[in-house]
């Protein structure tokens, strides 16, 4: 059984097939899972990272009530998330629970050397003001970075170019010497855009114009 649980949590399962599982089967699945993943943030947060790409989309869920709270990951479940579980099924909150941990342990950031590889090639990219902000606002960056996803479709981007794209937008100081003062204004007009694009009292949908909204 063990070494059926072990093949089973190492692979990646549509959902067709694990709608062929057991709930026995299931819930072995999201145990070894959630292990794989719980050592992993505990890895990623010792490492000196507060978030990563793959652990603002891991703490989404978290909030969503789709994951059930997870050790070394500061997300609470939203009032809302009440009503998200008990509307489903068992199996369909395994299922859930499961696809987005295979979405976190498949991420080339659900790992300190892949989030260390990441970042090298996210300074290059987005410049020097992003690298010298505090965790803070890299974290409110990312959060926002993932709210703009659907450019890449709508926009014809490729995640590099949005990323590029974005830090345009917070900062004009690339190449040059970052200075106390120039951080400030890079890390201020990150929280400005952040305030209002999730500055909505829960359950409101905030209608202000976001700077953040970029055209092209």
């Amino acid at each position: 059984m063990a070494s059926k649980a072990y093949r089973v949590a190492k692979n990646t399962y549509s959902y067709k097939e694990l709608g062929r599982m057991s709930e026995s089967e299931l819930k072995s699945v999201k145990k070894l899972l959630r292990d794989n993943v719980t050592r992993n943030l505990r890895k990623i947060k010792k490492a000196g990272y507060e978030s990563t790409p793959a652990t603002i989309g891991l703490s989404k869920a978290v909030k969503s009530g789709i994951v059930s709270k997870m050790p070394h990951l500061d997300a609470t479940p939203t009032k809302a998330s009440k009503k998200v579980r008990t509307s489903l099924s068992k199996k369909q909150l395994l299922m859930g629970e499961i696809f987005e941990l295979q979405k976190f342990q498949e991420s080339s950031t659900g790992t300190v050397s892949g989030m260390r590889a990441f970042e090298t090639e996210t300074y290059a990219r987005v410049g020097d003001a992003y690298r010298e902000s505090s965790e803070d606002s890299k974290r409110k960056f990312w959060e926002l970075y993932d709210e703009q996803r659907s450019m890449i479709e709508d926009n014809g981007l490729n995640s590099k170019e949005l990323q590029k794209r974005l830090a345009d937008y917070f900062s004009s100081t690339d190449g040059k010497r970052i200075t106390q003062k120039r951080r400030k204004v890079w890390e201020d007009m990150v929280n400005e855009a952040y305030d209002r694009e999730f500055g909505a009292a829960e359950g409101e949908v905030n209608t202000s114009p976001s700077p953040f909204r970029l055209n092209t």
